[in-house]
């Protein structure tokens, strides 16, 4: 279909390149080679300083499970919000990588804390005060990594709805 569009002299818009680099990470067999081939042509329109292009890209390479292409888009972001740390953090929990999703979850909670934001994670890896219900997420923590880095999490809630 991004071919024929191309072809026609159609050229898909910023709105449109996170569903292509989404279709990418679904497909098992091409989605690699298809999905690199729509991030250079991203960087030649000038999206490469996107952020909504950038976190579709990274979103695309955490599901093929190329964290290291994920992290590097990530790396290069020249501003980063909650959905870019969410994006970094759903790839990590994609990919079982449960230790660096909390490492980015505090990196996260630090960075918009200063700018005052709510956070609001998805996948149940981890979240914060507001965002989901805090013992399910506890749980989830528990599951994934160990007691001692759920007891961390729960201790570092600036607000605990439970004991």
């Amino acid at each position: 279909m991004i071919r024929g569009m191309l072809r026609d002299g159609m050229l898909p818009g910023k709105y449109t390149y996170p569903f292509l680099f989404k279709a990418c990470g679904s497909l098992a067999r091409n989605g690699l080679v298809l999905g690199k081939s729509l991030h250079c042509h991203v960087l030649e329109l000038g999206y490469a300083l996107d952020l909504y292009v950038l976190t579709g890209t990274m979103n695309m390479y955490g599901q093929l499970g190329f964290l290291g292409e994920a992290t590097k888009v990530f790396d290069n972001m020249p501003q980063r919000d909650v959905a870019s740390w969410t994006s970094l953090i759903t790839c990590y929990a994609a990919n079982d990588c449960w230790e660096e999703g909390l490492l980015a979850f505090n990196f996260l909670r630090d960075d918009c804390m200063k700018s005052n934001s709510n956070i609001g994670l998805r996948h149940g890896l981890l979240c914060s005060a507001g965002a989901l219900d805090q013992a399910g997420c506890l749980h989830s923590v528990l599951e994934k990594l160990s007691i001692d880095y759920a007891r961390q999490a729960f201790d570092e809630m600036p607000k605990r709805d439970s004991f």
